[in-house]
């Protein structure tokens, strides 16, 4: 069985708190994935259909409403925190789920002391401790090659072509990667690309096996890599530098190296392979780069990922610093996707740290850049998807009430600034959901995995979907996978699983973009009659 021992002291206050406000509330036990009301039906029709009503869901928007601190506010709060607690007893009851875990952390442990051994100036990789990939941060055991089920075995032997790569970032600290493509794509065929940027600390590229295989499947080439000092990447660079938090530059600077990367070729490699030393070991070109189309680029990432993702995109615009990649001389961010969350100007780093925040602004400032890195401008220059979590960082019951527009203000802020937005915030959501792994925070994400897959719960489901459908909006030309469909499935509220029913009550979900028609959908409440 798996200790708990290093989770006890900061959720089992949370659970007691939780069952004072479940006793106070006299609930009943019953639990679902959404407010009270009737399920929706799926919407039926051609690309360019209009949102769903409300009223033609049939939902029960009692919660959204209530006032804090009645009767009804509080029964409200109480049915939805109870769910925050099915991924941790999901984490003490699936046996098979613990034990998967436990075998692929005996798999992937050893892995950085090999490297090593076979490249000894990558020694600085061992310092981090989230390069052994073990135990949480092993992420979802059953989406690596190993595994049996379908995103396993199959999906690694049948749907995709996997490439493990090593590149130099811009301070020569060899960064660990993985390049995703389609399997038996044709000869000939350029495809658009997204690269995923971890989320700080110990955020590492399996925690995201999610969003690539969702991504892959869907007819992208993707790029994964862990930032210096995470993951299996340097932990310091050529004259020691050092990343992660404590020089958080790393988020949007090495995606940029990333990009360079992405976008190198056998013609013209990667520019830190000739400006950098010890390059025997490293790729000096991305090796499908003959797939690759150039002009479609999307950028997903997560927590602090998040912000660099919005502080990437932002280069070049008027009144940012220049694009500082060396490949391509502006910005080829076309389109990015925020998992918690969507920065603007006021919080850049704009994370959800629940209830805890008392609406404060840019509550990760002091605690998550701890040498006081200036942030870039943040300027919306591209369209951008905003997936906040419901409970965020901290994931305590709300006690103290909470700003229901609390995220429409970025998106705003980008519609404002001419740029399609859209902000989708899942009911039950934590921050740390979007990292799937044992014992993290969270609603039910591995209930059941009879033939070796977690069901993945309504919040992975919920990212799958939207991210996917962002990207094909923005990224897809006729012809293409998910081309004729991406509106209809952006304005699809009536989907049972991914739609208006499975939003937060708490914070508004919101869109604000014109289908391909030319129709302009603006609705600041998805939850509401527009």
């Amino acid at each position: 069985m798996i200790q708990l021992k290093h989770s006890r002291p900061i959720l089992l206050p949370i659970l007691l708190l939780a069952s004072v406000i479940l006793a106070a509330c006299q609930t009943d036990g019953t639990e679902n994935n959404s407010v009270p009301g009737q399920q929706s039906t799926v919407v039926q029709g051609a690309e360019q259909v209009p949102a769903t009503t409300t009223q033609a869901l049939g939902l029960d928007t009692s919660c959204d409403t209530s006032t804090p601190y009645t009767a009804l506010w509080f029964q409200c709060e109480a049915a939805s925190f109870a769910l925050l607690r099915k991924g941790f007893e999901e984490s003490l009851s699936n046996t098979r789920l613990q034990q998967a875990v436990i075998t692929q952390s005996a798999i992937n442990t050893p892995v950085p002391f090999a490297q090593v051994l076979n490249n000894p100036d990558r020694i600085s990789s061992l310092l981090s401790p989230s390069a052994y990939w073990g135990l949480t941060l092993v992420g979802d055991p059953f989406r690596y090659p190993n595994s049996n089920g379908p995103n396993g075995a199959r999906f690694y032997n049948t749907e995709a072509d996997v490439v493990p790569v090593l590149f130099h970032d811009h301070t020569c600290a060899k960064l660990d990667g993985t390049v995703w493509m389609p399997q038996n794509t044709p000869e000939g065929t350029k495809l658009p690309a997204v690269v995923i940027n971890n989320g700080s600390l110990v955020g590492t590229q399996p925690l995201y096996y999610w969003a690539a295989q969702a991504l892959v499947r869907a007819g992208y080439m993707v790029l994964t890599f862990d930032q210096r000092s995470q993951g299996r990447s340097d932990t310091l660079g050529a004259r020691g530098e050092i990343g992660s938090n404590i020089d958080p530059s790393v988020y949007w600077l090495n995606l940029v190296d990333a990009i360079d990367f992405l976008h190198s070729s056998r013609s013209k490699n990667h520019p830190w392979q000739d400006l950098c030393a010890e390059t025997a070991s490293t790729n000096a070109f991305n090796p499908l780069h003959a797939f690759l189309d150039r002009e479609r680029l999307g950028v997903a990432g997560h927590s602090f990922g998040a912000a660099g993702a919005t502080f990437a995109q932002s280069f070049g615009a008027k009144g940012a610093k220049p694009w500082p990649g060396k490949i391509s001389k502006e910005n080829p961010i076309d389109v990015i996707v925020a998992w918690d969350a969507l920065g603007h100007p006021d919080s850049p780093i704009n994370a959800n740290g629940g209830t805890f925040t008392l609406g404060l602004g840019n509550y990760a400032g002091p605690v998550y850049n701890l040498t006081a890195t200036p942030y870039p401008a943040v300027i919306p220059r591209v369209p951008a998807l905003d997936l906040p979590s419901d409970y965020g960082v901290f994931s305590a019951p709300y006690l103290l009430g909470k700003n229901p527009e609390r995220y429409l203000t970025a998106n705003r802020f980008w519609r404002d600034n001419g740029q399609p937005a859209m902000v989708v915030v899942p009911h039950a959501s934590t921050h740390t959901q979007y990292s799937q792994g044992l014992l993290l925070p969270s609603s039910s994400w591995c209930a059941s995995n009879s033939e070796e897959v977690c069901d993945s719960g309504w919040v992975i489901r919920m990212a799958e979907h939207y991210t996917v459908a962002w990207f094909d909006r923005w990224l897809k030309q006729q012809g293409e996978k998910g081309f004729d469909t991406a509106d209809q499935r952006l304005l699809d509220n009536g989907n049972p699983l991914t739609g208006a029913a499975n939003m937060s009550w708490h914070y508004r979900s919101a869109r604000y973009f014109s289908d391909r028609s030319g129709k302009a959908h603006d609705c600041d409440n998805l939850r509401s009659d527009c």
